[in-house]
């Protein structure tokens, strides 16, 4: 996956083009995330991917082998931003700081 080797290189157009060629993925995946969750998330697929982008710079240097890994790393990384926007309202509610 050659997008993925030059974004890990640090070319700087890379990740533009890299999430521009599986766009449509990576939303299926975030759908299917939310779809995979108790029903409870308010964020849709669309925000759910752009959550998703500001979070891949700190990925960049974990060795992704093929598109499915980038993929399957992805999904890992939106889980994550729900269970972190979770914590965010459990908190709220409790009238206790955000995090």
């Amino acid at each position: 996956m050659r997008s993925v080797r030059e974004w890990r290189a640090g070319e700087p157009e890379a990740l533009t083009r890299l999430t521009s060629a599986i766009y449509a993925e990576l939303r299926r995946v975030a759908a299917a995330v939310l779809n995979s969750r108790s029903g409870m998330e308010t964020i849709q697929p669309t925000e759910l991917v752009h959550e998703l982008y500001l979070e891949l710079p700190g990925l960049q240097e974990l060795d992704i082998q093929s598109r499915a890994h980038f993929l399957n790393l992805s999904a890992r990384v939106m889980r994550t931003i729900l269970v972190d926007q979770a914590r965010k309202r459990m908190t709220a509610r409790r009238g206790g700081r955000p995090l």
